[in-house]
């Protein structure tokens, strides 16, 4: 099994608390945004697995309420 998915499936929302934080909110006039963290768990599996993350911003008005869907982004875990 996946050790960040049996992490995440098993552990995130229990004793060990969630993983990602601030990934709801508000952009700033320059479309920032300095809220969101990850807080990675110290579990030695995790070294070394490869995460990948991507955004959408909403607005409305735009096509579906979607305005903006980034593209992809992988980190490495160490």
């Amino acid at each position: 099994m996946d050790p960040l998915l049996d992490y995440v499936v098993n552990q995130g929302g229990g004793v060990a608390g969630p993983i990602f934080f601030g990934f709801v909110g508000t952009l700033d006039a320059a479309g920032q945004s300095s809220s969101p963290a990850i807080i990675i768990p110290n579990v030695p599996a995790l070294s070394g697995q490869t995460v990948w993350f991507a955004f959408s911003t909403g607005l409305t008005g735009a096509p579906n309420g979607v305005n903006t869907i980034s593209h992809n982004a992988s980190v490495t875990l160490q």
